[in-house]
């Protein structure tokens, strides 16, 4: 639990030498054991960063009952009705579908066309403190393209705004100077009640909806 707790206080995951660290856990073969039974009992999962695999492996909590239980077990919630519309629900449904979407990568793969081309998946933060970017989902494949992936839980369909339009734009300037990737940047909106096509729609290369993550 204690290694649950920690990793889970961060949304985009721990690498093991700060795992250890915070969680007063020492970095052993204890430690070595506990997080290979957590990941194969499907509580954890490993990934690693775009620019930074060579320092190793992060570790997310993405069991959606655990993340549950340890998101509302403070008592601060009086009730779900109080909860219901309130910018911290927004920012929990938020994290929630995107906890879907990287559970789902094979189905992703399978709506873009991709399933028989090999990739690996990625995340990103930029160094530059100001006017950086973060993208939590990248899928690098071998057939030279990146997907740099969006996910948006919304009660209707998604449209994009001039500005988020800007940020898109900002992502894959952020991403393209700082990597240097040799590949194409395909943008990939990953949407939880559809995509509507507007006047800003240029920036976006490819869409999932939300039938397309349980597909079989």
């Amino acid at each position: 639990m204690k290694i649950i707790e920690t990793i889970a206080k961060q949304k985009k995951g721990l690498r093991r030498t700060d795992l250890a660290e915070r969680s007063g856990v020492s970095d052993g073969e204890g430690l070595t054991k506990a997080i290979r039974e957590l990941e194969q009992c499907g509580f954890i999962r490993k990934y690693k960063s775009f620019t930074t695999s060579q320092n190793g492996w992060f570790y997310r909590v993405t069991d959606p009952f655990v993340l549950f239980c340890l998101y509302f077990r403070n008592g601060k919630i009086k009730s779900w009705q109080s909860f219901i519309k309130s910018p911290d629900y927004y920012t929990w449904r938020g994290n929630a579908f995107e906890t879907v979407c990287l559970e789902h990568i094979p189905q992703i793969k399978a709506a873009l066309g991709i399933s028989g081309i090999e990739s690996s998946e990625y995340s990103w933060r930029s160094k530059k403190k100001k006017g950086g970017a973060q993208i939590d989902l990248l899928i690098d494949r071998r057939d030279d393209v990146i997907n740099l992936c969006e996910m948006k839980c919304t009660d209707k369909a998604y449209e994009v705004t001039a500005d988020y339009r800007e940020s898109l734009i900002n992502k894959v300037a952020s991403f393209t100077e700082e990597v240097h990737p040799k590949k194409s940047v395909y943008v990939t909106l990953i949407t939880s009640n559809g995509y509507k096509h507007n006047e800003y729609s240029d920036v976006v290369q490819n869409d999932v909806g939300p039938d397309s993550l349980f597909m079989n």
